[in-house]
């Protein structure tokens, strides 16, 4: 059981997204905080988002 940097509870390694750049081959944050983390940030920044996204789509297009 590996305690979670953001919440604090322990939990198996199985809650916890792959990273091969850590030593432990897990990311610190758990699943559930890395989500909301994310949430969070899609709510703050969702018209950036969505440009970027969009501008990448359309590059693609192109180049197809």
């Amino acid at each position: 059981m590996t305690p979670c940097y953001r919440c604090g509870e322990p939990k198996p390694a199985d809650a916890f997204y792959p990273d091969t750049t850590k030593a432990s081959g897990y990311k610190s944050i758990c699943m559930e905080c890395d989500r909301a983390r994310g949430r969070a940030y899609y709510a703050e920044h969702g018209e950036q988002v969505k440009g970027r996204v969009s501008a990448y789509q359309q590059r693609q297009r192109r180049a197809a």
